[in-house]
C-alpha cells in the first residue's frame, strides 16, 4: 500500500476527516483553545499523557515504564511508522533523512491507535507526540472527538551532549551524529512551538531527567505523576 492510499483510506468518508482538517485550511490562525476544566474523575482513572522532548531524551523508556506501572498504553508514533515504513520505500526514505512524515497519515495512524478499546480502557501515553503545531491541533480535536482529554504533557529537558551520546549509544542503525543533528534542528524548529500552544491548556510537568541514572529520572517521573489531581 502506497503513502497516499494509506492517507485516504484512513480519513474517509470524507465527512468524518473533514473535522481533522478544518482548522488547519484558509488563511486565518487557528485560535488557541480556551483552558479546558477538569472534569471530576475517581483516582483510579486512567492516565492520558503526551511524553515529549528532543531525541534521546528517554521519553521512549519512560514511557514504557509508565505502562508498567500505571497501565496507560505506550503509543510511540515513532514506532508505529518504522512499522508502517517496512512496507513504504517513500516513508521509510523519508524517515532515514530524518525529516518529519507526512501529517495526514501521522494523524490517521495516531487516530486509529488512540480509538482502540484497550486504549480507551487503560489510557494512553504518547511518545514524542504531538510534535508539530498542526499535531497539536487536530491531536485536541480528535481526543475532544472521542471524548478524552490530555491530563498532562510530561517534557523532558536534557542537554545536548548527554542527547549526542545516548543516541549514539542505542545502535539503532539510522542512529548516526548527522541524523540526530536534523532531528534536533527539526525538535527546535517544529516541536518547541508546541510547548507554548498547549501551555495553559494542558498541565506540564518537568521532572528532573538530566542525569545518567535510568532509576533515579524515572523516580522524578513518577513523583511529577502521582501528584496530578485524582491520583
Amino acid at each position: 500500500m502506497t503513502l497516499f492510499s494509506l492517507v485516504f483510506s484512513l480519513f474517509l468518508p470524507a465527512a468524518h476527516g473533514a473535522s481533522l482538517f478544518r482548522p488547519l485550511i484558509g488563511d486565518a490562525p487557528h485560535p488557541r483553545p480556551e483552558p479546558r476544566p477538569a472534569a471530576p474523575a475517581p483516582a483510579s482513572r486512567p492516565l492520558r499523557l503526551a511524553i515529549m522532548g528532543p531525541p534521546g531524551s528517554g521519553k521512549g523508556t519512560h514511557a514504557a515504564r509508565i505502562q508498567v506501572e500505571f497501565g496507560a498504553r505506550h503509543i510511540s508514533s515513532g514506532e508505529i511508522l518504522r512499522e508502517y515504513a517496512k512496507t513504504d520505500p517513500e516513508v521509510a526514505a523519508i524517515m532515514a533523512r530524518g525529516e518529519l512524515v507526512p501529517f495526514p497519515l501521522v494523524m490517521g495512524l495516531m487516530k486509529r491507535r488512540l480509538s482502540q478499546d484497550d486504549v480507551r480502557r487503560h489510557g494512553f501515553v504518547l511518545d514524542g507526540f504531538p510534535r508539530r503545531l498542526e499535531d497539536a491541533i487536530a491531536l485536541l480535536d480528535i481526543l475532544a472527538e472521542l471524548g478524552l482529554r490530555l491530563d498532562a504533557v510530561v517534557k523532558l529537558d536534557v542537554p545536548e551532549d548527554v542527547l549526542l551520546r545516548r543516541i549514539l549509544d542505542r545502535g539503532r542503525s539510522d542512529d548516526t551524529e548527522a541524523v540526530f543533528r536534523e532531528r534536533l534542528r527539526v525538535y527546535r524548529q517544529q516541536t518547541e512551538p508546541v510547548y507554548a500552544y498547549l501551555e495553559g491548556t494542558v498541565p506540564f510537568l518537568t521532572p528532573n531527567v538530566r542525569g545518567d541514572d535510568p532509576d533515579a529520572a524515572y523516580d522524578n517521573v513518577r513523583r511529577a505523576l502521582v501528584s496530578l489531581p485524582n491520583r
